[in-house]
């Protein structure tokens, strides 16, 4: 499907679940376009314009580009965004509520009052990045990068997996200037209630339960990561735990024909 065609589509229909995986809408003018819940796996956007666009729940990850869009005031809320290309994008003002950014390259993106709360930013690079009031209250941040980002007026609300010192090392810029950061370590660990359906069909995340087509669903992620009791991070290793117990049955073996032998020669 060319770029004309898809263009001419959404002025007569709506791209309400379109599978458009690795379509190349550069610079494609999607104003407004309802493009909930479409497949744009591996999709180039790079400079589209989507201001005011409706991709809620919709499938971006996997890489697609969305270097230098305009994503102003665009509803992206649940949408999945893993491993996405968003450098120098334009967000202000958008709706990212609850969306999977996970690994998602956000350098010098303009989220300026983008509403990013319980969004999943593990790994996401938000290098000279301007989030200038945004909201990420309850926002998962492991590893995030933040060097050289603009934090003013940012809300950090029951934010997890970040602490203020972190954002200091890290180079942010005017922490002292955002709210509610974390002094201590809130660490997010895994929900084991189950995902709740919302009308519109698709999962909605609940722990780290991830948002999905009710076609299929997402699995739950797992987390390989339990914790102690002094609420440190201890990995689980299966396989050397199986191993451990391999061991174990090798040497009560061992232990068994030895005692056998031994019993045998005795009599």
């Amino acid at each position: 499907m060319t770029l004309e065609n898809i263009q001419e589509l959404l002025k007569t229909k709506n791209g309400v679940g379109l599978d458009l995986q690795r379509a190349n809408l550069q610079g494609a003018n999607l104003i407004g376009a309802n493009l909930s819940g479409a497949n744009l796996r591996g999709a180039n956007l790079d400079k589209a314009n989507l201001s005011g666009a409706n991709l809620r729940d919709a499938i971006l990850l996997q890489g697609a580009k969305l270097r230098g869009a305009k994503l102003i005031e665009a509803t992206l809320e649940g949408a999945f965004l893993q491993g996405a290309f968003l450098q120098g994008a334009f967000l202000q003002g958008a709706t990212l509520e609850g969306a999977d950014l996970e690994r998602a390259n956000l350098e010098r993106a303009n989220l300026s009052g983008a509403n990013l709360s319980d969004a999943y930013l593990s790994d996401a690079i938000l290098f000279k990045s301007n989030l200038l009031g945004a909201n990420l209250s309850g926002a998962i941040l492991k590893d995030a990068e933040f060097t050289g980002a603009d934090l003013s007026g940012a809300d950090f609300t029951n934010a997890f997996e970040i602490t203020k010192r972190e954002l200091i090392e890290d180079g942010a810029l005017n922490v002292d200037n955002a709210t509610n950061i974390p002094q201590t370590l809130k660490v997010y660990s895994d929900s084991e209630e189950p995902p709740e359906f919302e009308s519109h069909g698709s999962v909605k995340r609940v722990g780290e339960w991830t948002r999905g087509p009710s076609e299929g669903g997402r699995k739950k992620k797992t987390n390989k990561k339990t914790l102690t009791k002094g609420g440190k991070k201890k990995k689980t290793n299966k396989k050397k735990k199986q191993r451990k117990n391999s061991l174990k049955k090798s040497k009560s073996k061992k232990n068994k024909n030895k005692k056998q032998k031994k019993n045998s020669l005795k009599k």
